[in-house]
């Protein structure tokens, strides 16, 4: 996913970057499509799920051994940012895995290659 921000052009698209990302991202977990979302982790991504430290393309491997024999369904109900600049936006999703309510955040950030990437995530079960 490419996506590149001018600070002062840009500001007020901030929470529109984020809503196209969490679609994009949870739209290609719940499709199964990992291949989709392997241009947003690099090797240096972090992942946290529920305790779970996972890191790199280790986190599609364990994308698909957790999900791809289950019926999951990520439910998103809302979201919030805020954002450091033009480089970073901090993204916080609340929503459901099936009925299993939970909270993400999401540090997403941009690279030396203006391509903006996960450089950490930490998933909680909220039940």
């Amino acid at each position: 996913m490419s996506l590149q921000i001018n600070a002062k052009k840009d500001y007020d698209n901030i929470n529109k970057i984020a809503q196209n990302f969490v679609k994009f991202y949870y739209d290609n977990l719940n499709l199964k499509n990992y291949n989709n979302i392997l241009n947003v982790i690099r090797e240096h991504t972090i992942l946290n799920f529920d305790n779970k430290l996972i890191k790199g393309y280790d986190i599609l491997k364990f994308y698909k051994h957790i999900f791809n024999n289950k019926h999951i369904k990520y439910n998103i109900n809302k979201f919030i940012t805020t954002h450091k600049g033009s480089r970073a936006i901090n993204i916080l999703v609340n929503g459901s895995i099936n009925e299993r309510k939970f909270t993400e955040y999401i540090f997403f950030g941009q690279g030396n290659d203006k391509k903006f990437w996960i450089k950490s995530s930490m998933i909680l079960f909220i039940n």
